[in-house]
């Protein structure tokens, strides 16, 4: 793997991450590539709360553009499979939730999922 190109940290599943979050607007794109090399870079409680954040702050915020972009294979379903249990639900609703800017339901889901995947990371369960 090209450390620069293709990092390994981005590379633990069948597709790059990069594939994915370049379909994404900035704040859940971040959330997603957090949850994406948890575990592969850096402390994983850090990443989950990197996610959170960004998952927090996209909430937050008053106005959404809708991005026109989308992958050419289903990523909740995609996910929810290569990523079981909270890691894979967040990012699901993190999906949901840069396609559908008006419905935030999808963001509060998410951030209960980081909240689940940080509550395991400190009981010492690795995802």
């Amino acid at each position: 793997m090209n450390s620069i190109n293709h990092p390994a940290h981005y590379n633990k599943t069948e597709r790059e991450c990069i594939t994915v979050v370049e379909h994404m607007r900035f704040n859940t794109g971040n959330a997603m590539k957090y949850l994406w090399r948890l575990g592969h870079k850096g402390l994983p409680q850090e990443d989950c709360g990197k996610a959170d954040w960004y998952t927090t702050r996209e909430l937050s915020r008053s106005v959404r553009a809708v991005s026109p972009s989308v992958p050419d294979f289903d990523v909740a379903a995609y996910v929810l499979t290569a990523f079981p249990g909270p890691r894979g639900k967040a990012m699901k609703h993190l999906w949901y939730a840069d396609k559908n800017p008006q419905d935030t339901s999808h963001l509060m889901l998410a951030i209960e999922n980081i909240e689940r995947l940080r509550a395991g990371l400190q009981a010492g369960l690795l995802p």
